[in-house]
């Protein structure tokens, strides 16, 4: 993807419209780490947005989640199942001695 398709992307991104809400805006004021502020300092060098509306899309983002999140999310879905497999028959009890060999003290 080329810089341009790629900033194009990012304006198209952040170029969002929230229906059926107040979009007035508050003024206010917030403290950020040197670390945050740098991140959005670069961020609006390279989208081209103020530091402002990067807040307002990011904040916009946590507000409205993608519904699909929890069914794309590989790490939720069901192990699958290995028919070789061949566990200890008391494996979910005794882990840490199956895993580490029985310890004294």
């Amino acid at each position: 993807m080329s810089e341009e398709d790629s900033r194009l992307k990012d304006i198209t991104d952040l170029s969002y419209h929230v229906s059926g809400r107040d979009t007035s805006k508050v003024r206010t004021q917030i403290y950020l780490s040197e670390a945050q502020r740098d991140f959005l300092n670069r961020e609006s060098k390279r989208t081209g947005f103020s530091m402002a509306e990067l807040i307002r899309h990011y904040i916009e983002e946590k507000m409205n989640p993608n519904e699909d999140i929890w069914e794309a999310n590989s790490l939720l879905a069901p192990a699958p199942e290995d028919p070789d497999f061949e566990g200890h028959e008391d494996g979910s009890v005794n882990t840490d001695a199956i895993i580490y060999g029985s310890f004294s003290e």
